[in-house]
């Protein structure tokens, strides 16, 4: 190993075993201040439920997208001059940004109607 891959492993391994003890210095008042925690109310969780899961669902959706032009672009770098391989690849491209295109959409009609709906109710 050369000089700076030593280091590197040095560096990491050190930063590896110090996080414990700024997560620990982290929490030093953390007995206290939960003392001082309310639990939130029935009405507010409910309310927030379904913005909730929508934010989530299509969070999720993201992380598919994600990986889906991920694939696309690994089968476009690999097809070489297989035409039918990048002719794959293209088409799952343009069907990503479709996608991300509909999720984007949908993010901003149902940020749009919910807080619609929270106006309404208040």
């Amino acid at each position: 190993m050369n000089f700076i891959e030593k280091n590197l492993i040095r560096a990491s391994v050190a930063a590896t075993l110090l996080l414990p003890a700024a997560a620990h210095a982290q929490l030093s008042n953390a007995a206290q201040n939960l003392q001082n925690v309310t639990p939130p109310s029935i009405e507010k969780e409910a309310t927030n439920l379904i913005p909730n899961l929508i934010d989530g669902a299509l969070s999720v959706l993201g992380i598919i997208f994600l990986f889906y032009v991920l694939y696309a672009g690994f089968l476009y770098m690999t097809a070489e001059e297989d035409t039918k391989k990048t002719g794959k690849a293209k088409d799952m491209l343009r069907n990503g940004i479709i996608g991300l295109i509909i999720i984007i959409a949908s993010y901003a009609i149902a940020n749009f109607v919910i807080s619609t709906l929270n106006n309404v109710a208040a």
